[in-house]
């Protein structure tokens, strides 16, 4: 079986850690730093966005497109100026927001990629 591979796949944008790289001099908040970083994914698909968080043991969750109500995106004014910020994903299973992921770069790229891919699928449904 051939793997499918994702539309978009983005981790935490570099800037959501600016108080880790003020000390980068200090080799410690730099790994941390970069751990963080690796710890989120977001994956977009035809069908569905993965979301996955963790790296020694991972959450995963899978948000089928025709299922997500709402998509909102959360920037302070210093994530504005850096374009990163967070996403917060709603479903139609659920009352509030399902998922939020952090740092996320360019987050209306992201929300505009996943609504192509809704608007996409029921055109065809």
């Amino acid at each position: 079986m051939e793997r499918e591979e994702p539309i978009l796949s983005v981790r935490r944008s570099w800037w959501n850690y600016s108080g880790y790289m003020l000390f980068s001099w200090l080799l410690v908040p730099v790994a941390v730093a970069y751990w963080h970083k690796l710890s989120q994914r977001v994956e977009v698909y035809n069908d569905r966005v993965v979301l996955q968080r963790g790296i020694l043991t991972t959450d995963v969750r899978i948000i089928f497109i025709q299922d997500i109500r709402s998509i909102d995106i959360r920037q302070s004014m210093m994530q504005r100026l850096c374009k990163y910020g967070d996403l917060m994903i709603s479903s139609a299973g659920t009352a509030g927001i399902e998922y939020i992921a952090t740092g996320i770069p360019e987050p209306a790229h992201v929300k505009d990629v996943i609504l192509d891919q809704r608007s996409r699928s029921r055109f065809y449904a």
